[in-house]
């Protein structure tokens, strides 16, 4: 094992006090040893959470630990509609949080983004997330959405992902795609359990 990510096994920012213990013990020098940079936390965006987790990394040895969240949306009103947390915590809270995450000066957060055709795929949509995420150090890592059995939404085509990637670089975001695997037997990221 070369990296561990808390994800998809439930909201880790929920429970918080035993993620964060079993961050401890999995960098104890007496256990696994686990580097904490190759440890991510991932979240949906708890703001409380977060700045939880910028408290955790301020402590001696965990300041290479790493934060991903989950932002899905270019706006408010398309995040309220796909992730219930945004009502809430609003794309303005959530970005003051992420601010408020100390990083060394070669690190960055990673905001994750499911691009869902026709709901936050448009040039638009892309231009917005970008000047949201302007003042926030982060890599943008681009998930192309992957249905479920009788899913609202199919999976975009390449040309759109290729469109997307294209428009966040030339607004100046580091972006990265998430190649996908798994989805002809039901195993790719998002569905899982279905």
């Amino acid at each position: 094992i070369t990296n561990i990510v808390f994800m998809g096994m439930g909201e880790p920012m929920d429970n918080l006090d035993a993620v964060l213990q079993s961050v401890r013990v999995l960098s104890c020098h007496d256990g696994p040893c686990m580097a904490p940079s190759n440890i991510a936390i991932s979240t949906v965006g708890r703001v409380e959470g977060i700045r939880r987790f910028a408290e955790f990394i301020r402590e001696r040895g965990f300041h290479r630990c790493n934060l991903a969240i989950s932002l899905n949306a270019p706006n408010d009103e398309i995040r309220s509609a796909i992730m219930p947390i945004n009502r809430k915590h609003n794309m303005a809270e959530l970005r003051e949080a992420m601010l408020s995450v100390p990083l060394r000066p070669s690190s960055a957060l990673c905001v994750e983004y499911v691009l869902i055709p026709g709901v936050n795929d448009a040039m638009e949509h892309c231009d917005e997330l970008c000047a949201y995420l302007k003042p926030v150090r982060c890599s943008l890592n681009i998930i192309p959405y992957n249905p479920r059995r009788n899913s609202p939404w199919p999976a975009p085509t390449e040309e759109s992902v290729s469109a997307f990637l294209a428009r966040a670089i030339a607004n100046g975001q580091f972006v990265k795609r998430r190649q996908t695997k798994g989805r002809t037997v039901m195993g790719a990221c998002g569905q899982l359990g279905n």
